[in-house]
């Protein structure tokens, strides 16, 4: 599963979907995971993480005023859950909040949403 979703990545590198479910399931396993690997999943979030932030600053400095963005490239709150967790779990609670912070104004009726509130 995770080579597909790296693989995704790497081909369509301005699809949110596949950062989404691929932070996902690197928190998942390395939530669930005692053989030692737990850092490396949670680095490979965290660095997924990094890169749709930094890809979401390059779209506001570089597009053009009068150009709109075509689909939306942004942190969704899935990912803001997991990372936010992961933050939580390493017990670095200034990056837990600036993730899960902007989740308060989210839809409640979204289970990321509300999961994030709740580690906020």
């Amino acid at each position: 599963m995770l080579s597909i979703l790296e693989d995704g990545i790497n081909k369509f590198q301005w699809d949110t979907k596949f950062y989404e479910v691929a932070i996902m399931e690197y928190f998942t396993l390395g939530s669930q995971n005692n053989d030692g690997n737990k850092e490396v999943y949670s680095q490979r979030a965290l660095g997924l993480y990094d890169e749709v932030v930094r890809r979401m600053k390059e779209l506001e400095e570089k597009l053009p005023e009068a150009q709109l963005q075509g689909r939306a490239f942004n942190v969704t709150p899935m990912m803001a859950q997991a990372i936010g967790q992961i933050y939580y779990d390493k017990q670095d609670y200034t990056a837990a909040v600036n993730v899960l912070a902007p989740q308060r104004a989210g839809d409640y009726s979204d289970p990321y949403v509300r999961q994030s509130v709740r580690y906020y």
